[in-house]
């Protein structure tokens, strides 16, 4: 290769590019020429159908480019103002247009749409129609701009996705139409719900405390119900709440104003924890429709030092009577210097609140000791309850002054039903009507009608095997007039001279203020031995029955009817 040669190549390529550039048609068709003359009829026809593709394809795509809509060119941007989305809170989104197509999109319309429950406050444009949610921009000539302000209240869950979108639509090039469609989408990071929790930022392992949670409505928009969802260390547990809760264990404060504040208490006992801290978390929510919005959760996290007091009960019988039930209250205390004022109570127990024992405490070292006492159960208010003791120590931290109550593990007991018969004799009703016929006082060899009264009340488990029995005092007989609510009629027994009344089965009756009841004639004909004395009319009076839930055989006696009736106003003025 001479120096001459490689010297005229690039000024050959130059005027080939110079040639191409000044008549593509005609280089084109030298290629194809050429191509033509050396090869045979198959590649050739081959080469004429790559030739028709191409040009096919530069026709398309310079047809395309013509045809193509321009209101893809139209340039949008979005910006929300303040910056940190609130939920429930003033928000302004401003949509920034501009058209950077040269042709002009004519009678554009511009066409939104919004998140749901965005409360529409009003858009900054003349020609904004409310009713069908659309702008009027009329006609967009080349480089034309503008900015629409939508303003509002969002409300949406924390962190959660909220999406704003818009539609233009506008016709070109005569009858040509097109649409363009944008979407924005926002993040709420705060709440114009606000929570603050109220708690002791340090406890005692075991330790029963009281705790608040305070709600605020710092917007301007009412919520129709508000929410507040709970997760407690996994050792907690909640005894009390001023506040109603649903079976979920959420809190409801319904119809929640703008600018309300509202608050409630609970109360629980934090068990054995094995860290170093424990969180408390609240999530406030609200709804709206069908929808449910969990805002920002709020964490209180405490310090959890060991208890230096333990305390336990024990309690002998299964089952909590009328009596009573034994019961011993052991206690230990680690580290005496640093506490004071130790008591010793029972919760769940009658009167037991009004009944602290003060302990005293050694100035060092360890000290323990046991209390005896009988425990009896509060009044159940529903059938078939259970009573629940916690032995609970109270004492003051030398270091804090701070008084904690820390509690040992409740015994749970069942109820036994307390069986209240009431048995009594009439002559007179309550208002003075005769019930009974016969001299009064009694006179010999004459018949004395009284009526019998026995009433079973006050039962708080339904019993089974209910039997009331008495013996007839002396010369004094049973008519068999009678009337019972429940069971079978009294029945007499001539051998024996007693009556009886049985009821298969019996329902609680405190919670329903029935009694179930029994009552009958008697008949006194007194001997002379008896004259101007107290006769007996009823004697050995007793009930036994079987509590069904405590699963306990119980009986009951009462004294003697006598014709000295002190509930009979008549008699006694006779």
């Amino acid at each position: 290769m001479t120096n001459e040669t490689y010297t005229k190549k690039p000024h050959a390529f130059a005027r080939t590019g110079l040639y191409v550039a000044r008549w593509p048609g005609r280089f084109a068709s030298k290629i194809v020429e050429h191509r033509l003359a050396h090869r045979g009829f198959g590649h050739r026809l081959f080469d004429f159908a790559s030739i028709a593709i191409i040009i096919s394809a530069i026709v398309f795509t310079v047809s395309s480019v013509a045809n193509r809509d321009p209101g893809r060119q139209m340039e949008f941007t979005a910006v929300v103002a303040p910056k940190e989305i609130v939920s429930g809170g003033d928000s302004t989104l401003s949509i920034f247009y501009r058209n950077e197509s040269k042709k002009t999109l004519k009678d554009a319309l511009l066409s939104l749409s919004y998140p749901p429950y965005f409360v529409l406050q009003g858009v900054d444009n003349p020609s904004f129609e409310v009713a069908t949610n659309t702008t009027r921009l009329g006609d967009l000539v080349p480089g034309a701009n503008g900015m629409l302000k939508i303003r509002g209240v969002m409300f949406g869950a924390f962190g959660g996705e909220q999406t704003f979108s818009s539609v233009l639509s506008y016709s070109y090039d005569n009858n040509k139409t097109g649409s363009q469609t944008r979407a924005y989408s926002f993040s709420p990071s705060a709440s114009t719900l606000s929570t603050f929790i109220d708690l002791p930022p340090r406890l005692v392992s075991g330790q029963k405390l009281k705790g608040a949670v305070e709600f605020k409505n710092e917007g301007k928009v009412d919520f129709p119900e508000v929410a507040l969802k709970a997760e407690f260390p996994k050792t907690f547990s909640l005894t009390n709440t001023s506040l109603k809760q649903r079976g979920d264990g959420t809190w409801i404060v319904p119809s929640f104003r703008a600018g309300e504040q509202k608050s409630f208490t609970f109360e629980g006992r934090l068990g054995e924890e094995s860290g170093e801290s424990a969180d408390f978390r609240f999530t406030p929510s609200f709804t709206f429709g069908n929808e449910r919005f969990a805002q920002k959760t709020e964490v209180h996290t405490v310090s959890i030092i060991p208890s230096p007091v333990e305390v336990s009960l024990e309690v002998d019988e299964s089952v909590v009577s009328s009596s009573g039930a034994d019961g011993r209250i052991r206690w230990s205390v680690n580290d005496g210097p640093n506490i004071s004022e130790l008591k010793i109570q029972i919760e769940g127990a009658e009167d037991a609140k009004t009944r602290k024992t003060p302990i005293f405490l050694p100035e060092t070292g360890q000290v323990s000791g046991e209390i005896t006492l009988r425990l009896f159960a509060e009044k159940p208010n529903s059938e078939n309850a259970s009573a629940t003791f916690t032995p609970v120590a109270s004492f003051i931290l030398n270091d804090t002054g701070e008084e904690v109550f820390v509690t040992g593990n409740p015994v749970e007991r069942k109820i036994a039903t307390d069986l209240s018969l009431f048995a009594f004799a009439r002559y007179f009703t309550p208002s003075g009507d005769q019930l009974g016929r016969g001299p009064l006082p009694p006179k010999v060899g004459k018949e004395t009608t009284y009526w019998a009264f026995w009433n079973i009340q006050d039962t708080v488990n339904r019993l089974s095997s209910v039997t009331v029995s008495a013996t007839l005092g002396s010369n004094v007989s049973f008519p068999s007039r009678q009337s019972v609510t429940q069971g079978q009629g009294v029945i007499y027994d001539s051998l024996s001279r007693t009556i009886s009344w049985k009821i298969d089965d019996l329902a609680a009756t405190e919670f329903s203020n029935r009694v179930a009841g029994a009552s009958f004639a008697l008949v006194l004909s007194p001997i002379p031995d008896q004259a101007g004395k107290i006769a007996t009319l009823l004697a050995d009076i007793k009930i036994t029955a079987t509590d069904s839930s405590a699963g306990l055989l119980i009986q009951k006696s009462l004294p003697n009817l006598t014709t000295k009736i002190k509930e009979d106003a008549g008699v006694i003025a006779r």
